[in-house]
């Protein structure tokens, strides 16, 4: 009788697994209706993936400040301890911005004080504020990966032959994503053993159709970034930024990527039901948040409206 209760906690503790929801894109001037639902989750970590504030400015950090003010009311019941944070355009300060953003480091202190950053972290240090998370998971080393799309950044191409487009590919192999800097230490983070690895980064990585910030904006980063992660076999990219939401597939040199997109906390693009060539399925357009829950052979990505409904489900498999 011991032996079988034992083996039912067992079988117990792999069917609960731990949880991780992710999302991006959340107005602190809009209603806050699916924080509320995503606490009631009671996940093990939350991960916000940029645009966690809008406070874009141009003469000065004002705005930015103003907009972590509200902010902090909205978030107060979450335990920070429980968070793990990375910015993109709209709480980095400019729209669609770069490694030219005049106030990049105000906002970067900015970000590191209201998600409460110990002085000692080396992001106080770093040129962007791209950092690692790993965690023993069922037996399964986990590791997330946060990159920084903004403060290195090169300028992007404009689009000026499809107006439906704003931005193009840049073939130029000057341009950056990172930085030197960061990726030197992707290229060395990248080496730690992991059974899962999840790469987060504020932008798509996989889609190329939309005419919008992404990888494929530059072409031999998106290629670089491949070629560090083409050796194992359960890598994962994690993205923001569309307010919309979906899942995407790429195969590169015999080895098989997904990204899944979680995006549109409460500022979904009601319209959008893009298409896209590497996209896996239907496109989610309604306020929502994602889940990964995960067990010994796998995870699951699930995807929750506002309200707390589940709107999609897909399972994947951790090869050994």
């Amino acid at each position: 009788m011991k032996i079988f209760y034992f083996l039912l906690i067992l079988v117990s503790s792999e069917a609960l697994g731990k949880t991780f929801i992710f999302g991006s894109c959340l107005n602190q001037n809009k209603p806050q209706v699916i924080l509320n639902v995503i606490q009631e989750k009671k996940a093990d970590k939350i991960i916000f993936m940029g645009d966690n504030v809008y406070g874009n400015t141009k003469n000065n950090i004002k705005n930015l400040k103003n907009a972590y003010s509200k902010a902090k009311v909205n978030l107060a019941p979450f335990n920070k301890h429980e968070i793990l944070a990375i910015w993109d355009d709209h709480d980095y300060g400019e729209n669609d911005g770069g490694s030219d953003f005049v106030h990049k480091h105000e906002s970067k202190e900015l970000f590191l004080n209201f998600w409460g950053i110990p002085k000692n972290d080396p992001r106080w240090k770093r040129q962007g504020i791209y950092f690692d998370y790993e965690e023993f998971i069922n037996g399964n080393k986990i590791h997330f990966i946060f990159l920084d799309t903004r403060f290195n950044r090169s300028k992007l191409k404009k689009n000026t032959i499809d107006v439906k487009k704003k931005y193009t590919h840049d073939v130029n192999k000057s341009k950056t994503f990172l930085g030197n800097e960061q990726w030197v230490w992707l290229d060395n983070i990248i080496k730690k053993d992991a059974d899962v690895r999840f790469i987060v980064s504020s932008i798509q990585v996989i889609p190329e159709d939309h005419g919008f910030e992404k990888w494929s904006n530059f072409p031999e980063e998106k290629k670089k970034l491949f070629d560090l992660n083409k050796n194992h076999k359960n890598t994962y990219f994690l993205s923001g930024d569309r307010h919309i939401s979906s899942i995407y597939k790429e195969k590169y040199k015999e080895r098989e990527f997904h990204e899944i997109t979680s995006s549109g906390l409460n500022m979904a693009w009601k319209d959008n039901n893009e298409k896209d060539s590497k996209q896996i399925i239907d496109t989610i357009n309604t306020n929502n948040f994602s889940m990964i829950k995960f067990s010994k052979r796998f995870f699951d990505i699930l995807f929750f409206d506002e309200y707390g409904k589940k709107i999609h489900s897909h399972q994947f498999i951790i090869k050994n």
